[in-house]
């Protein structure tokens, strides 16, 4: 995933790895075929409860973008023990959004599914998780296991197109459940119809997250493609959830970030662990 999600540990070209991703034809595909929970999800199994969620996230499109909160308001909402990683005399608050044409939880069987997070940069190596919403209900389910600040969003849509120029656009509406949900949405536009070439990079990312139950540590292990340079624009809903932590739109229409943004297209695996702490 991009930098701007993931504080990077590492980040190495890599010419072949068990983890392929599938042509971007069949990517798109596999999206635009669902939005639903695929038969049998509905009811997740039974929970393990040993403080540790794995996932394995395929054939992905991320883009993470910030947005400057004054300092006061980000210091509000951060946990004893973390502090701000300024810049520009701002806290760095923002989105990381993505959707995935197959995401599997603890092994069971995959699922497309849409993904936000919201994160801070904090002086401790790795970002400071504030939310994470998701439509995969067994997602859902594990990690507000673990004590993490989740929230179910099933209603949420992607859809894939492409514009007369032949650029890939993206539309993605989070849809939360009542008033001071995730409700909002984000459109990704590339500006040029050519994928971008190049060989794939490893990389490695942190996030930390105090939930009710203490700690959380995640791990993230990246295989991601050069990036597109997209437009990229938002629209929040009155009450939405990313207004309580000061992240608002441009005063703009469209609400557009004024420089391109970068459009990754990856899969990683990610490991939630319970540390104890807190």
């Amino acid at each position: 995933m991009p930098a701007d999600r993931r504080t990077r540990s590492s980040a190495v070209a890599v010419m072949e790895r068990p983890r392929r991703l599938v042509p971007l034809v069949l990517a798109l595909a596999v999206l635009l075929a669902t939005a639903e929970p695929a038969a049998g999800q509905d009811a997740p199994p039974a929970l393990p409860n040993d403080g540790v969620v794995a996932t394995t996230e395929q054939d992905c499109f991320e883009t993470g973008d910030r947005r400057p909160v004054p300092p006061a308001v980000a210091e509000s909402y951060l946990p004893e023990g973390y502090q701000l990683s300024p810049l520009g005399g701002m806290a760095n608050v923002g989105f990381v959004d993505y959707v995935c044409g197959a995401l599997s939880v603890d092994g069971h069987e995959a699922r497309p599914t849409i993904v936000s997070m919201g994160t801070v940069s904090v002086t401790r190596e790795g970002d400071y998780l504030l939310w994470i919403g998701t439509d995969n209900p067994l997602h859902f389910a594990r990690l507000q296991q673990l004590g993490v600040n989740v929230f179910f969003i099933p209603r949420s849509t992607v859809q894939m197109s492409t514009t007369s120029e032949g650029f890939l656009r993206l539309e993605v509406e989070y849809v939360g459940n009542g008033p001071g949900g995730l409700d909002y949405t984000r459109t990704i536009t590339t500006r040029t119809a050519t994928p971008p070439t190049g060989t794939t990079t490893e990389s490695a990312g942190l996030f930390w997250h105090e939930g009710s139950a203490g700690e959380v540590r995640v791990d993230f292990d990246n295989l991601t493609e050069p990036g597109w340079p997209s437009t990229v624009c938002f629209e929040l809903a009155e009450g939405s959830l990313p207004l309580a932590y000061g992240i608002t739109e441009f005063p703009t229409d469209p609400s557009c970030f004024p420089n391109a943004r970068t459009l990754i297209r990856g899969s990683w695996d990610g490991t939630w662990t319970l540390t104890g702490a807190g």
